[in-house]
């Protein structure tokens, strides 16, 4: 089958593109202003912020690269380049850009411009992603601002519990761009396999209810235990209600914008040749890890993780362990229920907790534990989030094809990219919300972040394969 049959989401996207969209515009608008006349000048002055930074962070250098495609290795190099000034006049004082522009936003300008290369040098597996999401980009920038919006119309103070706003809001812009980036590579995926050009965009936006049902529920999950660790062993429900309601925003414009804007572009042959391109590329590539990572192989690397982490544990001591296990838990159950696989499930908890415990063992290694429970469970809720997709494109694999080898390289293949793009995004996304609103956690967030993408996806390929074993 070229591609899976499209739900009611998807058709709705697809048929109404235009007008399922300016509806959405308009809820958008229209919460962001009631929020500007319930809350006054603070809430105002957020939404400006988070609008301004994000436009200069994310929606800056994914347009550019959008409009103006890395199709050699002379354009990467000048991209590249053109990116690394930016980012060095951001740094360098310059006399003649500080008497022009006395305050310019030097620090977004330096997080938009490292996004950009990160994006640019991933650009041969994620090109048509790229190409394709941009208007989720935009839609997530909006859904931040309604959320900030609806945090006015909650009367929730903005000194107070910085942490939890910060969730919220980079969740808000991560997911919404997440999710139209997901919706972008199942399109691709679907119409290089043979669908037709409304077909692929008709499943590819159904295919996007499953990773957007979960980020919601991780959402709620985090704010709830970080509102709980707050609020004297008591949730405070205004937060986890904000947070649940500005990533279901989110999700609603990723999904409805790339679908939508899918059904109103022209069909084009290019798309399936750069993704095939992608492929050949990667299978050559993979080929050395394939040969040195037989199942067996990869059972033995998937013990010795999880023994070595056992070992961290019970030597270095995990912060909050109990509200860990009650967070894997509750990751295991919802992937359960929302994948429908028992394997799915298995592999994205298991995963995550190896990743997190790694990341512990490292930062105490470099004498600079994460402790704070905000940066902690923040970076878990991400990776998560984050993971989802892969597991998504893991558990697809796993229908397609009998090798456990097999699984592990087309899921990588499929997932690999979106995973990158998105752990760029989010970690770009957290430096600017922790910039507008003056968390001074900011960076130590950043680093536990990368610390446990970087894990996921080095142990990914052994998970998978051991996960696939005995299928055939």
């Amino acid at each position: 089958m070229s591609a899976p049959p499209g739900g009611i989401i998807g058709k709705l996207s697809v048929e109404r593109p235009v007008l399922a969209n300016f509806l959405i515009a308009i809820g958008f608008v229209a919460l962001s202003l009631a929020g500007v006349r319930a809350g006054g000048l603070d809430v105002s002055s957020l939404i400006l912020d988070i609008v301004v930074a994000g436009i200069f962070v994310v929606l800056l250098p994914l347009t550019y690269l959008t409009v103006f495609p890395i199709s050699n290795w002379r354009n990467a190099v000048f991209a590249i380049a053109l990116l690394a000034g930016i980012a060095i006049v951001s740094v360098v004082e310059i006399s003649v850009i500080s008497d022009l522009v006395p305050t310019w936003p030097r620090g977004w300008v330096l997080a938009g411009a490292g996004l950009g290369i990160f994006v640019a040098a991933l650009y041969p597996a994620v090109r048509g992603i790229v190409r394709l999401s941009v208007l989720a980009a935009l839609t997530s920038i909006a859904a931040a601002a309604a959320a900030s919006g609806f945090v006015g119309l909650n009367a929730l103070a903005l000194s107070e519990h910085t942490h939890l706003l910060v969730a919220i809001a980079a969740l808000t812009m991560t997911i919404g761009y997440g999710v139209g980036a997901g919706v972008a590579a199942d399109f691709i995926k679907y119409f290089t396999n043979g669908a037709t050009w409304r077909a692929a965009a008709v499943s590819a936006g159904h295919g996007g209810v499953a990773v957007s049902t979960f980020a919601i529920v991780m959402t709620a999950v985090t704010i709830a235990i970080l509102s709980y660790h707050t609020n004297y062993q008591s949730i405070d429900w205004r937060f986890v209600w904000v947070g649940v309601t500005g990533t279901s925003l989110a999700v609603i414009g990723g999904l409805f914008s790339v679908s939508g804007g899918l059904a109103l572009s022209t069909p084009s042959e290019s798309v399936a040749e750069i993704e095939n391109r992608k492929r050949r590329r990667f299978r050559y590539g993979w080929r050395p890890f394939r040969m040195a990572l037989p199942p067996a192989s990869a059972l033995g690397s998937v013990l010795i993780v999880l023994v070595l982490a056992i070992l961290l544990v019970v030597e270095a001591g995990i912060p909050y362990a109990v509200i860990h296990a009650i967070f894997l838990a509750l990751v295991w159950i919802s992937a359960l229920v929302i994948f429908v696989s028992v394997r799915a499930a298995t592999f994205i908890a298991l995963l995550l907790a190896s990743a997190g415990v790694m990341s512990d063992g490292l930062f105490v290694m470099l004498d600079t534990p994460v402790d704070a429970l905000e940066v902690r469970f923040i970076g878990f809720g991400f990776a998560a989030i984050f993971l989802s997709q892969l597991t998504l494109s893991w558990r697809e694999a796993r229908d397609n094809w009998h090798s456990a080898r097999d699984v592990a390289e087309n899921a990588l293949s499929d997932g690999a990219g979106r995973f990158a793009l998105n752990t760029g995004v989010g970690i770009a996304v957290i430096y600017l919300v922790a910039d507008v609103l003056a968390w001074s956690s900011g960076m130590d967030l950043v680093c536990y972040l990368a610390a446990m993408s970087f894990f996921s996806i080095a142990l990914a390929p052994a998970f998978m394969t051991t996960l696939s074993m005995g299928e055939s």
